[in-house]
């Protein structure tokens, strides 16, 4: 899949985009198909990584990033120090029962605000 998106990175056109797509098995675990589920969330992991490592929203301009932010339920975009409170949070004895769990931090964009 990784050779492919590249392929597609060099022939894409301006504005253009890649989109991957991957059953509900990319989200969550299911009894007795880890070799099913892996790499559907393999396919998650590569997008979102392949979506940051070309520019993501902090490439564009100060416009884009207020248009963006804007268009989120919050109203704005996160910022580094909210990632990383979340992190410190993880990290720390308040979350020492949280296992195998997904934070997003995204401002309310996954629950189909924006």
């Amino acid at each position: 899949m990784m050779v492919a998106m590249r392929s597609e990175l060099s022939a894409l056109p301006e504005g253009g985009a890649i989109v991957n797509v991957v059953s509900t098995a990319g989200l969550a675990a299911a009894p007795g198909m880890a070799a099913y589920v892996a790499p559907k969330h393999g396919v998650i992991g590569l997008t979102r990584s392949a979506a940051i490592d070309s520019g993501g929203i902090s490439a564009q301009p100060e416009q884009v990033k207020e248009r963006v932010g804007r268009s989120s339920p919050m109203g704005r975009l996160g910022t580094g120090e909210e990632v990383a409170a979340a992190v410190v949070w993880l990290a720390g004895r308040e979350a020492a029962y949280v296992t195998g769990s997904v934070l997003v931090i995204d401002g309310g964009r996954g629950a189909g605000g924006a």
